[in-house]
């Protein structure tokens, strides 16, 4: 099983998904349209990396956009993601393997894929707003 953290705002101590309160979004509510790495996966990217060589996650981090992986045999990925709210829902509440497709920066959880940016891709946000702010319950 894979264990999943969100980084609390300090950086320093981390909290289960299920102690903190996210409003609900909306995938219509988000203004992104973007295919590159770190937003939306397009067919081809998922065709190709689900044709890839896969390892196991066995630590998943969230930090807002930050996504550090840790893989099976210790190595680590540091990873973002546009829609950290969505990914932690996902990683919280669907069963099934967490794994990485290190070559394509795809990340799969359960029959959820994403399309992650890699530490050299360039990635921004894809609006000028904040991520959602995570507070404790």
């Amino acid at each position: 099983m894979t264990e999943f953290i969100i980084a609390a705002g300090d950086g320093l101590t981390a909290h289960r998904f299920a102690d903190y309160q996210i409003p609900a979004v909306r995938r219509e509510d988000l203004p992104c349209e973007s295919f590159l790495p770190g937003h939306h996966m397009h067919w081809i990217h998922w065709n190709h990396a689900r044709a890839t060589s896969q390892r196991p996650v066995t630590r998943v981090r969230l930090d807002a956009f930050r996504v550090g992986l840790v893989l099976d045999l210790g190595d680590r990925l540091d990873w973002r993601h546009h829609d950290p709210v969505r990914l932690a829902r996902v990683l919280e509440t669907v069963p099934g393997a967490v794994v990485a497709f290190p070559d394509l920066h795809a990340l799969k959880v359960g029959n959820h894929w994403f399309n992650c940016a890699t530490e050299t891709s360039g990635w921004e946000p894809c609006c000028l707003i904040d991520p959602p702010l995570v507070e404790p319950v």
